[in-house]
């Protein structure tokens, strides 16, 4: 997989590097930031967000159900003396004519996401100082 690489720019804003892509990260302006992007937390709750589109759009197309227009709605509880989010909240909208009884199915298919899978059995985190 490719490098990330996450720069500090000011304050307490950074961005991210991937692949050719930058994506601005900050903090609101009660946390200390100038809110020129969205927090760490919000990006790691939205990666779920579009894991599960990335995850359930596949699924569709492979089974002919309609899927163009989905959204994923998602809200987290924050434990700030905890420093972690024990919390998240899905809920998946289909589009109009998105079938009933593939609701289980689907929701099978959304739970399947790397990023679900990540965030229910953690990955060992190996934090090192560089030069």
């Amino acid at each position: 997989m490719p490098e990330m690489v996450a720069k500090h720019t000011q304050g307490v804003a950074s961005v991210i590097q991937t692949r050719g892509h930058q994506v601005r990260v900050d903090a609101p302006q009660e946390m200390g930031g100038q809110d020129t992007g969205a927090t760490p937390v919000e990006l790691l709750t939205g990666a779920l967000g579009s894991c599960i589109i990335y995850f359930v759009a596949r699924w569709a197309q492979g089974a002919g159900l309609p899927y163009e227009g989905m959204e994923v709605r998602l809200d987290y509880v924050l434990d700030m003396a905890a420093h972690c989010v024990p919390v998240i909240n899905v809920t998946v909208h289909m589009p109009p004519g998105f079938p009933q009884d593939r609701k289980e199915a689907l929701l099978r298919v959304a739970e399947t996401c790397t990023v679900h899978n990540t965030l229910c059995s953690p990955p060992r985190i190996q934090v090192t100082a560089g030069s």
